[in-house]
């Protein structure tokens, strides 16, 4: 029997784009294709994929737990996604080749820190709200 990778080491990641490509792979497909895509994805205008970002990482957190620290979970990752989308405006492709030298080392480092600053959210609604 053949499984699939379901982690590609995603804290190397250099973006937020990319940390959701190579983490827990086959809810990220799932999300992409039966949320995101029948939402619109990014064929409904210029404004239209940013919410469909949101409202499906939205939906993934209620997915985790029906619970307003899950909904803000979601909210913060739907957010950072169209935060990146909108400034980076690029494709897949491009994105691989133009993050090098400098900008490379802002975005791995800015990564790491909106991961640990998002875990601490999520701890202070899990364990002191």
């Amino acid at each position: 029997m053949k499984v699939d990778k379901n982690f590609e080491a995603p804290y190397q990641s250099t973006n937020i784009t990319v940390f959701w490509r190579k983490w827990h792979i086959s809810l990220s497909n799932w999300l992409r294709d039966y949320l995101y895509i029948p939402l619109g994805g990014n064929r409904k205008g210029k404004v239209r994929p940013y919410i469909n970002l949101l409202l499906t990482m939205i939906l993934c957190g209620f997915w985790h737990g029906a619970s307003w620290n899950f909904l803000l979970w979601g909210f913060i990752h739907g957010a950072a996604l169209a935060v990146h989308k909108f400034f980076s405006g690029k494709t897949r492709a491009e994105e691989s080749n133009t993050e090098k030298g400098f900008g490379k080392i802002v975005w791995d480092v800015s990564t790491f820190y909106f991961f640990c600053l998002s875990m601490d959210v999520v701890y202070v609604f899990f364990f002191l709200i």
